[in-house]
Parts: C-alpha cells; sequence; structure tokens
C-alpha cells in the first residue's frame, strides 16, 4: 500500500494516477479495481499531477522540474527550477504551479517559467478560477495556523476562506461551486463557498492531502493514515 502520496489525478477512463512521494518515489496508476502499477516514469521525488487529453505532467520537488509525457509516457517537455508541489491547469489554457519555497508560476509554452508572485508561507496547492487563484498555505511552522485565500496573478488577496485552519493541503473545485479542502492536520474535509463561507463536510479522515477533480464531476482524494486509503465523492445531478 502506498503511504507516501502527495500527488494524484484522474483521467477520462477512472484510472487514477499516484504520486509515492515519501514513499517509492513513483509515480503509479491504478485501473479496473486492480492494485497501483508503477509507470516508470524517471522521477526522484514526484508531487503534483495533472492529466490532460494530450497527456501527463509531473512536478518533481527534489529535480526541481515540471514535466510533460505524451499518452505513450514519453517526455515531451520539461520545466527547470521549478520545486512544485501542485501543477494546474489555467482557463486562459497555460499551466500554473505552486512551489515549495512559496513561489506562484505561470509554465510558459516555450519552456520559460514565469514567476507570478512570491512569499507564501509552505503552500501545498491552488485552484485557478475566473477571479484568480485559491492557494492553500500550511503555515510558516507547525506550530501557526495555515489559511486558504482567493489572490489576483500579483498575489494580492481578494477573499480568505475564514475558518480555524490547522494545515490545509490539497484543493479542488466541486461541481457545485464549493472549493473542497483537506485540511490535513485537522482530519478534515472543508468545502468553501464563492463568499468565504467555510463549513466541515467529513471529519476523522486521517491524513487528508491531495483533493482532485474527475472528468465525470467527481472529486477523489487520499488520505495517509493507517492503512492509507483513496476516497471518491460522487454529487447528485
Amino acid at each position: 500500500m502506498l503511504g507516501g502520496v502527495h500527488g494524484l489525478a484522474v483521467a477520462t477512463d477512472d484510472s487514477v494516477y499516484i504520486s509515492d512521494t515519501f514513499g517509492t518515489g513513483e509515480v503509479f496508476r491504478m485501473a479496473g479495481g486492480e492494485a497501483p502499477q508503477p509507470i516508470g516514469l524517471a522521477t526522484s521525488r514526484p508531487t503534483g499531477l495533472l492529466v490532460e487529453e494530450q497527456g501527463l505532467l509531473v512536478g518533481d520537488v527534489v529535480d526541481r522540474t515540471v514535466t510533460s509525457y505524451d499518452e505513450q509516457l514519453a517526455p515531451t517537455r520539461t520545466w527547470f527550477n521549478v520545486a512544485a508541489w501542485n501543477v494546474a491547469a489555467a482557463p486562459t489554457g497555460t499551466h500554473v504551479a505552486v512551489t515549495f519555497d512559496g513561489t506562484v508560476v505561470r509554465l510558459e509554452a516555450s519552456g520559460m517559467v514565469t514567476v507570478l508572485f512570491q512569499g507564501l508561507e509552505n503552500p501545498f496547492d491552488l485552484v485557478p478560477v475566473a477571479e484568480g487563484l485559491w492557494v492553500s498555505e500550511q503555515g510558516a511552522t507547525q506550530n501557526e495556523p495555515g489559511r486558504v485565500t482567493l489572490r489576483d496573478l500579483t498575489g494580492a488577496v481578494l477573499l480568505t476562506a475564514e475558518h480555524p485552519w490547522v494545515n490545509p493541503e490539497g484543493m479542488a473545485m466541486g461541481p457545485d461551486g464549493f472549493l473542497y479542502v483537506a485540511d490535513t492536520g485537522a482530519d478534515q474535509m472543508v468545502a468553501i463557498s464563492k463568499t468565504g463561507k467555510a463549513h466541515v463536510v467529513a471529519s476523522n479522515l486521517e491524513l487528508p492531502i491531495c483533493v482532485t477533480r474527475a472528468p465525470d464531476g467527481s472529486l477523489w482524494f487520499n488520505s495517509n493514515g493507517s492503512p492509507p486509503r483513496l476516497w471518491r465523492i460522487r454529487f447528485d445531478d
């Protein structure tokens, strides 16, 4: 069982890609209810994953790269000097990443990296929306609370989600318009409205980490407790 998962993505065929960041250091694929199998990528400590029609994006926090792979898992482009925790597709058609050292960058089609803003405190995930980016921060130290904010592309805070966060990590936008956030330290899943109001939707989850939205609108998340688990949230039509 994979116990160090810090990256998760789902393809249109319901296969799940998993970064075993602090375990084997490999990316796995789980399909058809079978056990996860390594897909053979050359990674050191893979992190955020993004499945797209043309392939897969993989962050690596040790190699400080984000690499794009085609459908045959051959590398097609690498962005360097990006210690990405997570990668997301922006509404503009570009990609953005949030890094281990507190920076949000745009990954240009040319292979260049453009810094959008810096100064985040131990960030983990980002979710692009029309207004800008939702960003989760775990706090400067283990003793300081984290926060979840909506920011414009200069880093200015537009909205703060009011909640007694411990260390919020993975996030994904649900089909109901709520942002779902894994508060890892509190063992909770928290939903945030467009106005920043938050409420707990699940508790006692044992270290929930990553949250990702599947093409069918369901949300998947993992928990790194004992035993590690993979969960799926389906929404009524």
